[in-house]
């Protein structure tokens, strides 16, 4: 092989890559002021005050409020993630740490919720 015939890139230095990535973001053009409970409450009548439902509009607004248009990370594991580890925490505390019974109240098998909880580092005995 000659010497032409392996090229190699030279790493990018991190702003160029930065500025890179902020060129490559495309502006959605969403309309995210208009998502509001309101107007939300047309399509989901079990929508009222206080609800968790109320409180997840509030962050996704608030979200993209933040992102000022840039695309958004995937929407759905962003989410879940954010969720579950605060739900995992609340219901061992409610159940004292009984994971018998704080799979039942989340409607779950006890080895998903044993599996669950080691992935957010929750199990006695891992640090979080």
């Amino acid at each position: 092989m000659d010497d032409k015939a392996i090229v190699r890139r030279k790493p990018e230095a991190p702003q160029i890559r930065l500025i890179r990535q902020a060129k490559q973001r495309v502006k959605l053009g969403l309309d995210f002021e208009g998502v509001t409970l309101e107007s939300l409450a047309k399509d989901m009548p079990e929508l009222k005050a206080g609800r968790i439902e109320e409180a997840v509009i509030v962050q996704l607004n608030q979200y993209f409020q933040q992102l000022g248009g840039s695309q958004p990370h995937p929407l759905y594991s962003l989410v879940m993630e954010t969720a579950e580890r605060p739900l995992l925490i609340y219901v061992m505390k409610l159940c004292r740490n009984n994971q018998i019974e704080a799979a039942k109240i989340l409607g779950i098998n006890r080895n998903t919720l044993r599996s669950k909880l080691r992935s957010h580092k929750l199990l006695p005995g891992e640090s979080s």
